[in-house]
């Protein structure tokens, strides 16, 4: 099989893959919602294209949670049938591939209904929402989940008369037009609405799993591979190269692994298809009192107000608002581990310091915006320090560093200290230095090729310029030379005066997360970063995977496909998400493939 084909031929299994739930965990629990964790019913942000786009079919004011037992630990739930085969049918028409041959819902639903033994599945109404949700067995909760299929019927008497129900299982319950039928035992309509199933997004298919019931049920097994895990690490071979390195960095990720299996309490993916925009929504509570409990910060940042000095035509645009101290208190002593880990030849552990303690004054918020372009490498960073006379030193420090940092590779001439109206600026020449191994003469070349100015030994001049207003401060990447010069006072403009708030996807992902800390949101033009990539291979000459995609993969000028992905931490509630316009993508993946 192709590449081509293989890729398309996996799209239709991100839906079929939601709806294989039965061996998920349980059904979600409303703090996310209630906190704002998870996107509330109407509320939650669209990418722009989907706007409005499945008003025709909403039938979201439908509770189904009362048809869900208290007990449950999954609720997976779709928008309806119809929905699910045509978001299913439009991944299958982008990818150009016959749904007749690959996609049959009817098939789908005679699976579904065999496993409620007399089940007519043409009663089904194909336009409601539907769901099955998962409990444990309260005198076995390491068996089998018992499922409960919530399902909408033309004629809900009728239906249920017909179901069997296994031998030790309740009877179907009707209401409101909807069959419930369980395999637990003592299944009923709940007095009250569960929960864990009120509140749903609005999204094709949506999954909730209750992690603080269904962890602790298989925490033993869980603890045992945890443990082989981190038997495995502190057995490596000593000798071998990066073995301690790699060592303190697993370990630091079983450590954080252990610590959300303690806390967390509510995991939501909400999957969603409108106008061939493709979107997931993430969502994770924590336990009150948890390790993870209190992980985000309170204080507020800057990171709305930073969002509007981005450049939104660069290949890449990012925004990311943080605590800075509490930042460098929680994962200082990790990266000092890892510096004093880092193997012969690397900077020594107190330049790598020097570049922390540097980061630590970016203030409350950074956003960057930079594109990778051939010859024209440039990028720019805008943050809020509290203290911007602190940051000229630092940064003064860290150029002193710059050397031991880079291994030799690079170089930094200056300061010259100038002012412009009300905007102080500081800038400073990098160049090619000293570089004291293979891979830092390799990073002098790849920097010659980038910034257009140097030359085949890897020479190269860059100018780096800080920028500082009463407010924020600027610090601008650009090749010397006129094209350099140009980003460099577009970059100054947006500094004195900020423009509007992103649009699109990034725009929302930003007004989604404005009170989350730390909050970050990135949007990447694929097309064009890897147009820029491949010219760079192209340039050095030592793409050696270009057999594998076609000997000179050419990615269309005009072709775009910005991806925008977010994540934030508001209390207890911890969120994020992506999404893609997956016409774009199947483009850029058939322009690879030649």
């Amino acid at each position: 099989m192709s590449r081509q084909n293989y890729v398309r031929s996996i799209l239709p299994l991100v839906l079929l893959a939601a709806c294989a739930g039965e061996e998920a965990g349980d059904a979600l629990m409303p703090q996310a919602q209630q906190a704002g964790l998870a996107p509330k019913p109407k509320s939650r942000a669209q990418p722009a294209s989907a706007a409005g786009s499945r008003a025709n079919t909403r039938e979201r004011a439908v509770d189904l949670s009362a048809f869900v037992p208290a007990d449950a630990f999954v609720w997976l739930q779709l928008e309806s049938i119809d929905a699910l085969d045509g978001a299913v049918r439009a991944l299958m028409d982008v990818a150009e591939q016959d749904a007749g041959g690959m996609w049959n819902i009817d098939m789908l639903l005679g699976q579904a209904a065999m496993m409620m033994p007399g089940a007519d599945p043409k009663q089904i109404d194909r336009k409601r929402p539907m769901g099955i949700a998962f409990s444990l067995a309260a005198d076995n909760p390491q068996g089998q989940p018992l499922p409960t299929f919530v399902v909408p019927v033309r004629d809900p008497q009728r239906f249920a008369a017909t179901l069997t129900p296994m031998p030790g299982c309740a009877p179907p319950v009707v209401e409101n037009g909807y069959v419930g039928f369980s395999m637990a035992p003592d299944y009923g309509l709940e007095s009250a609405p569960g929960a864990f199933a009120t509140n749903m997004p609005e999204a094709q298919v949506v999954l909730r799993v209750n992690l603080a019931r269904v962890v602790p049920a298989f925490r033993p097994m869980i603890d045992m591979g945890l443990a082989q895990a981190r038997s495995g690490i502190e057995t490596m071979p000593a000798d071998e190269e990066y073995a301690a390195l790699g060592s303190a960095v697993a370990s630091s990720y079983l450590d954080g692994a252990g610590s959300f299996l303690e806390s967390a309490e509510v995991f939501e993916l909400a999957f969603s298809l409108a106008d061939k925009s493709l979107r997931f929504d993430l969502a994770v509570s924590m336990q009150e009192g948890s390790p993870l409990a209190s992980f985000g910060s309170a204080e507020p940042t800057d990171f709305a107000r930073l969002a509007s000095f981005l450049n939104e035509d660069s290949a890449f645009s990012a925004v990311a608002g943080f605590d800075a101290v509490q930042l460098q208190e929680r994962f200082g002593g990790l990266f000092e581990s890892l510096a004093e880990l880092a193997p012969a030849g690397s900077a020594p552990p107190e330049s790598l310091q020097t570049m922390w303690d540097f980061l630590s004054l970016y203030g409350s918020a950074v956003a960057v915006d930079a594109d990778f372009e051939p010859g024209n490498l440039r990028a720019a960073y805008y943050a809020d320090p509290q203290d911007h006379d602190a940051f000229f030193a630092g940064f003064e420090n860290l150029a002193q560093r710059l050397g031991e940092l880079s291994q030799g590779a690079l170089a930094l001439d200056g300061p010259v200290d100038t002012r412009i109206d009300d905007v102080r600026l500081v800038q400073y020449r990098l160049s090619a230095g000293e570089a004291s191994t293979d891979e830092a003469r390799e990073f002098q070349r790849a920097m010659a090729l980038m910034s257009g100015s140097g030359s085949e030994d890897g020479a190269f001049g860059l100018m780096v310029t800080l920028a500082a207003t009463s407010d924020h401060i600027a610090t601008i990447l650009a090749a010397q030379g006129d094209a350099g010069d140009a980003f460099t006072d577009l970059a100054l403009a947006r500094l004195a005066v900020a423009g509007g708030a992103p649009s699109g996807a990034l725009g929302e992902a930003v007004e989604s997360l404005r009170n989350a800390s730390p909050a970050f949101a990135y949007s990447w033009d694929m097309a064009r970063l890897f147009r820029q990539s491949m010219e760079l291979a192209r340039l050095s000459g030592e793409f050696e995977g270009a057999a594998e995609f076609g000997a000179s993969p050419e990615i269309p000028e005009g072709l775009s496909v910005p991806v925008t992905s977010f994540f934030g931490i508001e209390g207890r509630d911890w969120r994020g998400g992506f999404f893609v316009n997956v016409e774009d993508m199947m483009a850029l993946m058939n322009s690879i493939d030649g």
